[in-house]
C-alpha cells in the first residue's frame, strides 16, 4: 500500500470519526434539551421514552462505528491496516474506500456471511 493512499485513507477515518463525534454530541444535547419532564403529561412522557430508546439504539450503532473507526487508526499506526484479519492477505483498496474501517477482504467476509446464513 503506497504511502499516499494510507494518507487518503486516514484523512477519511478523521472525517469520519468527527462526522460520528459530532452526531453522537448533537443527539446528546437535543434529548437533553426535551428531556425536561415539567408540566408534561402521560403522551409527553411516552414520546420522550420512546424518543430516548430509538436515540440509544441509534446511538449505539454510532459508538460501534466510532470503535471500528479507532481500532482502524491503530492499526494504522501498527502497520497492519489493510491486512485482513482472517487470512492476513491484503485487503483491496477499493474495499477499503467504501469502508475505511474495513477488517476482512471481500472473500473471507463473504464466507464468514455465508457461514452465518447456514
Amino acid at each position: 500500500m503506497t504511502e499516499s493512499f494510507l494518507e487518503e485513507m486516514r484523512v477519511q477515518l478523521d472525517s469520519r470519526k468527527k462526522d460520528v463525534v459530532e452526531l453522537l454530541a448533537s443527539e446528546f444535547n437535543a434529548f437533553q434539551a426535551t428531556n425536561s419532564n415539567k408540566g408534561r403529561d402521560l403522551v409527553d412522557l411516552a414520546s420522550n421514552d420512546f424518543d430516548k430508546q430509538i436515540l440509544d439504539v441509534s446511538s449505539a450503532l454510532e459508538v460501534k462505528t466510532l470503535n471500528k473507526i479507532n481500532a482502524a487508526i491503530t492499526r494504522m499506526k501498527n502497520g497492519h491496516y489493510g491486512i485482513c484479519a482472517q487470512c492476513g492477505h491484503t485487503i483491496a483498496q477499493d474495499r477499503l474506500k467504501a469502508m475505511p474501517y474495513a477488517v476482512l477482504c471481500v472473500k473471507c467476509k463473504t464466507q464468514r456471511e455465508r457461514f452465518i446464513k447456514d
